[in-house]
């Protein structure tokens, strides 16, 4: 029991960390973080993946619908436009367009990936601190 409590604990930190490191200190700290944004990206995919793979049934917000089903069209679009632009004897390099993808969707991976995992983790607990270390942030900012 005492050591799920120590993992919580250094879990629900972790996400405190990331959070507030990545909404209010990104600008600053850029040149130390490199691929930090990137990596919890990565590590919230993990989760989605593992998740869609092994539970039965994942329940989404109804806004949550709405937001991947634009974010699948906003998806598409691009694609489209790249290929239009091929055709038209405009080239982008493919590792550019996967980047552009990444940069665009990996706060949303980020989001959705907490947000499936936060049955596990004491939410309010994290709400109150993020309140706080957010008001702190706030007055330095």
């Amino acid at each position: 029991m005492e050591s799920s409590l120590k993992y919580r604990n250094v879990y629900d930190s972790f996400i405190i960390f990331s959070v507030v490191l990545l909404v209010f200190f990104y600008d600053y700290f850029n040149t130390f973080l490199g691929y930090y944004d990137e990596f919890f990206s990565l590590l919230s995919f993990i989760v989605i993946l593992t998740i869609v793979l092994f539970k039965k049934r994942i329940i989404l917000y109804k806004r949550e619908i709405y937001i991947i089903i634009s974010l699948f069209f906003i998806l598409i679009i691009g694609l489209i436009s790249n290929y239009h632009s091929n055709k038209l004897g405009k080239t982008t390099d493919g590792r550019a367009i996967i980047g552009d993808i990444i940069n665009f969707y990996k706060a949303f991976v980020a989001y959705f990936g907490v947000r499936f995992i936060a049955k596990k983790i004491n939410s309010v607990e994290i709400l109150k601190k993020l309140t706080k270390i957010s008001e702190i942030a706030f007055y330095i900012l």
